[in-house]
């Protein structure tokens, strides 16, 4: 099965323009778009491919994904044009270097083929529970962070600045979000308060950094970057200091997300000659591969109570959300539809679900219960809305 995928066509290398949803930002997905990763040694289709979704001129914003190659940057969509900011940045941080060893779950993989039969959807509303969602849209004709109730009420967008913005992620207390944001040629991270103020850069080097995720005590971020020539995962402190690579892989190692104890970090990774969701510690020791499918499976996300990783997979010949024990274990598709399901998101509460389609014909968020019922229509807009990211309570 990986010699099939070894074999299969590699993305060209080409300058090209950063896609989202899982950024789309692209939760992954015009001649001047933005240049996501300059220099990528693997880009190519698959970036392409998310670029599309959300720039035709008619509001007419239907993922393409090809078959056999995820977007690189989950979900982060094109930005229309370079326009400046004005956020301040602090000083380059330092940055240190981590390169662990590799190990297979042979266990595990074994489990792949048995996949569970995909939840009725739309049986009835989901019930509606307290707090907030963060997604990006390009309603008002740039990509701009918005908020919305659980139930989709009371859509606003965070600030009036001129840059624009992808991938939020809250703070696990929720007084901040991190995002990412281009000020200049090259995508960084931010921060910012949750109510639209406060913008701070944390990320200021050749390259870039992208997919920000807090740790669950708050006091670091992990990030992908291609600032050593190849995307792989860093962390940082909070407050942009001691930026430290936990991968050194020739394949892109992508879309870093903390499991709840903090003692893990999921990614997705090309290592082993597919996409596939891996864990590690969070030194970048013991990275240990869960998924093996003959396709890709990316955009992993953790569950709550750290027993399930959600993520995205074209195993059965279209982009779907699925859930999996965090062993690798009783991996279940929830959705089940022809169009593009992507960037999956557990509630706090860890009983729903939000992710994006373009199932009604835009690409807007959704949520579902965590079995797969009740999948729901949150946004509406003509333009598209990406990168849903549920705050804490």
């Amino acid at each position: 099965m990986l010699e099939d995928q070894n074999n299969s066509e590699r993305p060209e290398d080409q300058e090209s323009q950063v896609v989202h949803h899982r950024a789309e930002q692209q939760r992954r997905l015009p001649a001047n778009l933005v240049l996501m990763i300059v220099g990528f040694l693997v880009v190519g289709v698959a970036a392409v491919a998310v670029i599309v979704s959300g720039t035709l001129d008619d509001g007419d914003s239907s993922t393409i994904t090809p078959p056999d190659e995820p977007p690189i940057a989950a979900s982060v969509p094109p930005r229309p044009s370079n326009a400046p900011s004005s956020i301040d940045s602090p000083n380059p941080a330092d940055q240190t270097t981590a390169v662990p060893d590799i190990t297979t779950k042979s266990a595990q993989l074994s489990a792949q083929a048995q996949i569970q039969p995909t939840s009725p959807a739309n049986e009835q509303p989901p019930m509606i529970t307290s707090g907030r969602i963060a997604f990006v849209s390009e309603r008002n004709g740039d990509y701009k962070i918005h908020v919305m109730n659980a139930d989709g009420s009371e859509q606003t967008r965070l600030d009036d600045s001129s840059a624009d913005e992808y991938v939020p992620e809250w703070s696990p207390d929720g007084s901040k979000i991190a995002y990412v944001s281009n000020p200049e040629d090259d995508f960084e991270i931010f921060v910012m308060s949750a109510d639209g103020s406060q913008h701070t850069r944390l990320t200021n080097v050749s390259g870039n950094d992208f997919a920000p995720a807090w740790s669950p005590d708050g006091t670091r971020i992990a990030f992908q970057s291609d600032r050593d020539g190849n995307i792989e995962i860093y962390t940082m402190n909070a407050d942009g200091s001691q930026q430290t690579r936990l991968t050194d892989d020739s394949e892109i190692d992508s879309i870093p997300v903390w499991s709840p104890d903090g003692s893990r970090i999921a990614f997705f990774s090309k290592r082993g000659g597919n996409y596939d969701i891996y864990v590690m510690n969070t030194d970048g020791s013991q990275p240990t591969r869960l998924t093996l499918s003959s396709k890709w499976d990316v955009e992993p996300d953790w569950s709550p109570d750290g027993s399930k990783i959600a993520f995205r997979s074209n195993r059965d010949g279209n982009s779907e959300i699925y859930v999996m024990n965090s062993d690798g274990s009783q991996q279940t598709r929830l959705t089940n539809d022809p169009h593009e399901d992507s960037v999956p998101v557990w509630s706090a509460d860890g009983s729903r679900i939000a992710f994006e389609s373009n199932r009604d014909g835009g690409h807007d968020i959704y949520v579902m219960n965590a079995d797969g019922t009740s999948q729901t229509r949150l946004t509406t807009e003509r333009t598209p809305d990406h990168d849903p990211a549920w705050a804490p309570n």
